[in-house]
């Protein structure tokens, strides 16, 4: 198993000579301006970055002797408990900012939230707990180290902090038509998409290996004669449905949005050189693709998409420098953090 993940995954953990530490209690794990972090909340994002860590490395669900000797095991002077506690610290950090944020403009949940909070927690009741209280609370303590109704809490800040006021940042930036356009022709490269439709017919076997010639033969004649049903006018979406090999776009009728470079080298010469009605056949390392070109998007059909990428680019923007800033620096309880175990 390689553990060589970890190294890159975040830099060494915080210098405690440098840090101004909380008083000493039993239940304050850091506080971030003037918001506090519990030691149950900690539990709980800590459980989260170990979760995601070790599915990142591929041992999550494992025996427990090899889920033991991931977290004991140091990668280029990286200990692993010490990478997860910084996660969990710095997944917190940008939580309290943006709780500190709304909180600074009154932001409050409404009743929508709570109704999808209430129907969040009914579900784990429900789901995890089998329709029995104490089941789940069993379940939200083993799976998130805290108690039912602490998750409960938990949720209610991440969804005031992520939903109620990222929300309204981004609805406040009131991007424009103008903003749109002047997004759209700085990246035009990554918004010109064409929309094709194909149907593949594999020439490969299980194990990717080129199938023998009698039997490429075989197949060049299929997709021939599918060609031949296409131009004819045969419902395309229904010759996908029949014949395609590509589970990826089958159930959406063989469709692909792609930009210049990101499909092989043929399909993508064919689809870009294209025009309206054209249908041809293509031959590439998979197989061979029979293809519908639709069209290729304009400014208008990706003008939503560019709105929310102006709005999140501003959003990330924004996030950086409250994190950079003093006034959000992470005070932690070392000894408190040092204390709870990963494990």
């Amino acid at each position: 198993m390689s553990l060589s993940i970890i190294a890159g995954a975040v830099g060494c953990s915080s210098d405690k000579s440098n840090s101004t530490t909380t008083p000493d209690t039993s239940e304050i794990a850091a506080t971030i301006g003037s918001e506090r972090v519990t030691k149950d909340e900690f539990i709980f994002y800590l459980k989260n970055a170990k979760r995601d860590m070790e599915k990142l490395t591929g041992i999550y669900g494992k025996e427990e002797s090899v889920i033991k000797n991931f977290w004991k095991t140091k990668v280029a002077g990286n200990d692993p408990v010490a990478v997860a506690k910084e996660k969990s610290l710095t997944s917190i950090q940008e939580l309290k900012i943006l709780l500190a944020q709304a909180k600074s403009q009154n932001l409050q949940l409404d009743q929508q939230s709570l109704d999808k909070i209430k129907a969040h927690m009914d579900g784990i009741v429900k789901e995890n707990g089998q329709g029995d209280q104490k089941k789940a609370e069993k379940y939200t303590q083993n799976t998130y180290g805290v108690s039912f109704s602490q998750y409960e809490a938990i949720y209610k800040e991440y969804v005031l902090a992520y939903e109620i006021f990222v929300d309204k940042f981004k609805k406040d930036l009131n991007v424009s038509d103008k903003d749109i356009n002047d997004y759209y022709n700085k990246h035009k490269e990554t918004y010109d998409r064409v929309v094709s439709k194909h149907i593949l017919i594999k020439t490969t076997d299980k194990e990717d290996k080129e199938l023998p010639k009698e039997q490429l033969d075989q197949k060049k004649k299929l997709a021939e004669e599918i060609l031949g049903k296409a131009k004819s006018g045969t419902d395309f979406d229904s010759l996908v449905k029949q014949y395609s090999e590509d589970t990826g776009s089958k159930d959406k009728g063989g469709e692909v949005i792609a930009a210049k470079g990101i499909a092989t080298k043929e399909y993508d010469e064919w689809i870009f050189s294209a025009k309206d009605g054209d249908i041809g056949l293509v031959k590439t390392k998979f197989g061979y693709h029979v293809i519908k070109y639709i069209k290729r998007l304009s400014l208008d059909d990706v003008r939503s998409e560019i709105k929310t990428d102006i709005e999140t680019e501003k959003y990330d923007q924004q996030k950086d420098i409250w994190l950079k800033d003093s006034a959000y620096a992470v005070k932690p309880n070392h000894k408190l953090i040092d204390s709870i175990s990963v494990l």
